[in-house]
C-alpha cells in the first residue's frame, strides 16, 4: 500500500515545482508523470475488489462483441480492443489508467488550476478508493474534471460533451447532466432533480436497482461526506466572493456547500448510490476549492489547502489500517513479476 502514498506524495512535490517552472517545463513534466503513473498503475495485477468481476465483464464482452448489451459503448471498445492485441485484460487495465491521469492534468489544467496539488488532495479518494477498484467509475471521474473545468469556465457545450464521453465509460456520471441547467430558475432545477430522483428510483436499470431493492451497505460514503464537509465549509466562508459572478458560478458553489448534506439524504435511500454520486462532487468540491485558494492572497486560505491535503492523507491512512477490503488493494505488478 506504501507506493499509494509515494505517488499521492509525489504529486504533491511536483505541484510545487510546476509553480516554479515555465510552460515548456510543465509540459515535460505531465508527459513524464503520466509516463511515470501508467507504468506502475497500468501494469498492476489482480488489484482491488472487483478485479475479477472486470475480468468476467472482459470475457463477456468478448464472446459476442457486436451485441450491444451495455450502455458504456467506450468501456466496451477498450475491452475489444484489449483481445483484439492480443495482450488481454492488462490492456485494458495499462490504457484506462492512462487515460485517468492524463483527463486529471488536463481537466486541472483547463481549470486553470495545478494538476498535481489537485491529484494531491483528492488522490486517495478518487486514485485509490476509486481508481484502483472501480476502473469504470474511475476514468469517468477523470474524465468529469475535464467537464467540470469546462462547466467552471462557463462552457456548456463542452461540459455536455465531456460528461456524455464520462458516460460511456460508466452510466453514473450522466445523472450529472443536471448541471448544465443549474443556473436557471430554481423551479425548474427543482423539478429536474425530482424527476431526477424518479429516474434513479423507478426507471428499468437492471444493472444499477439492486443498489436499492438489495441491503448492499457501503460504510465508505461516510470517508467522502468527511472529506466534502470541509471544502464545504470552506466555500460557505467565501460566498461572498463570488457576489459579484456569473449565476451559474453562485450555484456551483452552493451546490459543493450543500453536497455532504445531500448525500447524508441519499444515503438514506442507498448508502452504495450515496457513495458513488459523492466521488463526483469530490471533484467538483476541490477543483472550485484549489481555484478559489489560488486567487486569494490570504494565508488562511492556503492553510485551508494543508488542511484538506492532511485530512485525506489521515482518510486514507485509517482506511488502509481498518478497512476490511484493503488485502484486495496490495499492490501487484507485473513490473515484479518480470524482475522475479
Amino acid at each position: 500500500m506504501t507506493i499509494y502514498f509515494v505517488i499521492i506524495l509525489t504529486a504533491g512535490i511536483l505541484g510545487y515545482i510546476y509553480e516554479k517552472i515555465d510552460k515548456d517545463a510543465r509540459a515535460v513534466m505531465n508527459a513524464l508523470f503520466t509516463l511515470y503513473f501508467t507504468l506502475i498503475i497500468g501494469l498492476r495485477d489482480k488489484v482491488g475488489v472487483d478485479w475479477y468481476n472486470y475480468v468476467r465483464m472482459y470475457n463477456r464482452f468478448n464472446s459476442d462483441p457486436w451485441r450491444y448489451d451495455t450502455h458504456e459503448l467506450l468501456y466496451k471498445l477498450v475491452n475489444i480492443l484489449g483481445f483484439q492485441s492480443d495482450i488481454g485484460f492488462g490492456f485494458v487495465i495499462f490504457l484506462t489508467s492512462a487515460i485517468f491521469i492524463m483527463a486529471i492534468i488536463k481537466g486541472a489544467e483547463t481549470a486553470e488550476i495545478n494538476p498535481y496539488y489537485f491529484f494531491a488532495l483528492s488522490g486517495g479518494y478518487i486514485f485509490v478508493m476509486a481508481g484502483v477498484n472501480y476502473i469504470r467509475q474511475g476514468v469517468a471521474l477523470a474524465i468529469m474534471v475535464i467537464a467540470f473545468a469546462h462547466l467552471l469556465n462557463g462552457d456548456k457545450i463542452k461540459f455536455f460533451i465531456y460528461t456524455l464521453l464520462a458516460g460511456l465509460f460508466h452510466t453514473s456520471a450522466m445523472l450529472l447532466i443536471f448541471f448544465i441547467a443549474i443556473d436557471l430558475n430554481i423551479i425548474f432545477i427543482f423539478l429536474g432533480l425530482v424527476s431526477l430522483i424518479a429516474a434513479i428510483l423507478y426507471l428499468p436499470m437492471d444493472r444499477y436497482q439492486h443498489y436499492i431493492t438489495s441491503n448492499m451497505e457501503s460504510s465508505g460514503v461516510y470517508l467522502r461526506i468527511g472529506y466534502l464537509f470541509i471544502p464545504g465549509v470552506y466555500l460557505l466562508f467565501n460566498l461572498h466572493n463570488c457576489k459579484y459572478s456569473p449565476p451559474l458560478t453562485k450555484r456551483i458553489y452552493l451546490a459543493c456547500i450543500s453536497s455532504p448534506l445531500a448525500m447524508i439524504l441519499l444515503s438514506f435511500i442507498s448508502s452504495t448510490i450515496a457513495d458513488r454520486v459523492s466521488y463526483y462532487f469530490i471533484v467538483l468540491s476541490t477543483l472550485i476549492t484549489i481555484k478559489t485558494v489560488s486567487s486569494s492572497k490570504k494565508n488562511l486560505d492556503s492553510i485551508m489547502a494543508i488542511i484538506i491535503f492532511s485530512f485525506s492523507i489521515l482518510t486514507l491512512f485509517l482506511w488502509v489500517m481498518y478497512s476490511k477490503y484493503t488485502h484486495h488493494y496490495f499492490y501487484e505488478s507485473h513490473i515484479i513479476e518480470w524482475l522475479k
